[in-house]
């Protein structure tokens, strides 16, 4: 079991390594022709649209997991109610975000074009069809594909941007064009991918599916949104005391240090589907061996990135962006122990506590709000990341707490390293090292 985390683990790390390669090109091609102003129109009009889809997406997802893993429902059942979830939700989002705008746009988002927020919505359907069916992926363990679907997304919106952008200089419009495009070709991959299982296909109405996935994505997913309302409401204040200007200099700031995330995305993305019908004596284990082997490495890639900031900044991104370096390094702090807190949330879930998520999130979302409030009419760009970075911190050591009380674990058992740690590195290495002896025995055959 250990063995196959570690490889499905390994894979996907390589997997984000190269997807990330595709996101810093579109960030840094988005942030030089777009220029900080319209970097952030561009992230203020995309913002409604990702509230509707973190509220549509993910919850459902973690239901096809969650009961597929532990073989309540069929497959055939599975892809039937998952389809039903993409036309019924996106048609709603559809519908209520069209009003939302329509009426309140220009107070919400004062400064940006309402054609802006309308054309974002297109991309409402796929994100929905797309995420749902990932779902199916993982619940069937094809980790390797939904690591080669991921990858190609990434790669697709890389191809557009560069195209609508890069060579032929349209803005904002183009911008989130590209998103659209790329999410109609990964659906076409994703279907090819799922061709065996969308031949079984029944648009029977699963009604027991349908209920049982909807109330546990809605448990389990509220702390998804909140989490998510934490890493956007400081865009919302920024844009509401300051300006799209100042919105455009945190954006990349965020991104920065969001892009540190796809260690932990590969992690969890693995780490979920491995635990999730596993005995609570083998989650006891294995959680901390990967919480202990993950505090290094995210320790040391913020530790990097944070001497490197201004470097990367000015490189990437050119001299135009110079005030997102100071946020960027305060929130590295905080993204250090967001990252720690995906491992714990998961196990959390997988154990059936999903409300103490959110209730862990909702408390820190709070609290952001509150500290937002406070700081960026004072401080500005640098209260904004003081508050995410706080808040932050805040849900990791809320959710340790919980998760010392229901593991009956000690902080002793969490930190302190054990013979498995060792055997971990050990598999490490022979895995590397039967990998290297593969790819040697191949450049050297004739």
């Amino acid at each position: 079991m250990i063995g196959d985390f570690t490889k499905n683990t390994f894979f996907n790390i390589l997997q984000q390594i190269f997807s990330s390669v595709f996101k810093v090109l579109i960030t840094i091609i988005l942030a030089r022709k777009l220029g900080p102003e319209n970097q952030g129109l561009f992230t203020m009009s995309m913002l409604p649209t990702s509230l509707f889809l973190i509220l549509l997406t993910g919850g459902i997802s973690f239901g096809t997991v969650f009961y597929l893993g532990r073989k309540k429902y069929s497959l055939r059942e599975a892809m039937a109610g998952n389809l039903f979830f993409s036309f019924f939700f996106s048609l709603f989002a559809l519908f209520f975000s069209f009003l939302v705008i329509f009426f309140w746009g220009e107070k919400i988002f004062p400064g940006v074009p309402k054609n802006f927020f309308y054309l974002s919505f297109l991309i409402i359907f796929p994100s929905c069809f797309l995420d749902y069916f990932s779902g199916i992926l993982l619940a069937l363990k094809k980790i390797k594909d939904f690591a080669l679907l991921s990858f190609f997304l990434d790669f697709f919106r890389f191809l557009f941007v560069f195209f609508l952008i890069f060579l032929l200089s349209f803005k904002v419009k183009a911008a989130i064009l590209a998103e659209f495009f790329a999410l109609l070709f990964s659906i076409i991959l994703l279907i090819y991918l799922l061709r065996e299982e969308f031949k079984e296909i029944s648009l029977k109405f699963p009604k027991d599916y349908l209920k049982d996935v909807f109330f546990y994505g809605v448990k389990s997913h509220l702390s998804a949104i909140f989490a998510f309302l934490q890493y956007r409401v400081d865009h919302l204040f920024i844009n509401f005391f300051l300006n799209p200007l100042a919105v455009g200099f945190y954006a990349i700031s965020t991104r920065v240090a969001e892009g540190f995330w796809l260690f932990s995305y590969a992690l969890i993305t693995v780490f979920f589907p491995t635990i999730v019908s596993q005995k609570d004596s083998f989650k006891n284990k294995f959680t901390p061996l990967v919480l202990r082997q993950s505090i290094i490495l995210f320790f040391f890639f913020c530790f990097i990135l944070y001497f490197l900031s201004p470097l990367v900044i000015e490189i990437f991104f050119s001299r135009n962006y110079l005030p997102s370096i100071l946020p960027l390094r305060i929130l590295l702090f905080g993204t250090f122990f967001i990252s720690l807190w995906r491992i714990l949330s998961q196990d959390i879930f997988a154990r059936g506590f999903p409300m103490l998520n959110v209730k862990i999130s909702f408390f820190a979302f709070c609290l952001n709000v509150f500290l937002n409030l406070i700081l960026i009419p004072l401080y500005g760009l640098v209260g904004a990341a003081i508050s995410s970075s706080f808040s932050y911190c805040f849900m990791f050591f809320f959710a340790l707490f919980y998760y010392l009380k229901i593991s009956k674990s000690s902080l002793k058992e969490v930190f302190l390293p054990t013979k498995n740690d060792f055997d971990f590195y050990q598999r490490i290495f022979n895995f590397l090292k039967a990998k290297t002896a593969k790819i040697f025995l191949k450049t050297k055959s004739p």
